[in-house]
């Protein structure tokens, strides 16, 4: 199955990435997500980019959370640059309502509601990665 990168922030974990995380990995999908990837002493900078790197495809989550954090707008820079000069797909959640970075604005996304499960779960379910359904 594919390999998936999940830009996020850690605000957004509990509530939303967890769960998408879950469901990725229940469709046998390699995920590469921060909690999992980067261990005690690693650099963080360069678990990301070997992230990037090996995904064939990029989740982000945009939410007020992410878009407040300096650290996830370098990486969505990055994930952006990587998108553009590999062919490699984006996949953006719309999280709460958030506004949409310019750069990602012609892009077909979800919405998402946080405090609304079953719309969450539809979310999850309407995501494609490759042939499979999360």
């Amino acid at each position: 199955m594919a390999t998936v990168f999940v830009s996020h922030s850690s605000f957004d974990k509990s509530a939303f990435v967890q769960p998408l995380v879950d469901a990725l990995h229940a469709h046998n999908h390699d995920v590469w997500y921060d909690s999992e990837a980067v261990k005690i002493g690693d650099s963080i900078t360069l678990a990301i980019s070997e992230g990037l790197s090996r995904s064939q495809h990029y989740v982000i989550a945009i939410s007020p959370h992410f878009l407040a954090s300096v650290w996830c707008m370098r990486e969505l820079g990055a994930i952006v640059s990587e998108s553009i000069s590999r062919s490699k797909k984006l996949i953006v959640l719309r999280i709460d309502g958030a506004n949409i970075p310019p750069i990602l604005s012609d892009i077909n996304r979800l919405d998402v509601r946080t405090e609304m499960p079953d719309q969450r779960q539809e979310a999850l379910d309407r995501i494609q990665i490759g042939r499979a359904h999360v």
